[in-house]
């Protein structure tokens, strides 16, 4: 290979694009997870007239 040349191995790319998106929709799940569990704080933030809020 010379200098002007670049190799790429597709099967690994193949393989990490498969990983990063399974690793991106387990995060989402878990940031769905996260609103569902701060709804219940959230809701009591607004019914306290917070100005935060």
């Amino acid at each position: 290979m010379t200098a002007d040349q670049i190799s790429v191995n597709f099967g690994a790319l193949q393989t990490s694009a498969g990983t990063l998106s399974t690793k991106a929709a387990a995060l989402t799940a878990h940031l769905e997870e996260l609103l569902r569990s701060l709804q219940p704080l959230k809701q009591t933030w607004v019914e306290s007239g917070s100005s935060a809020g």
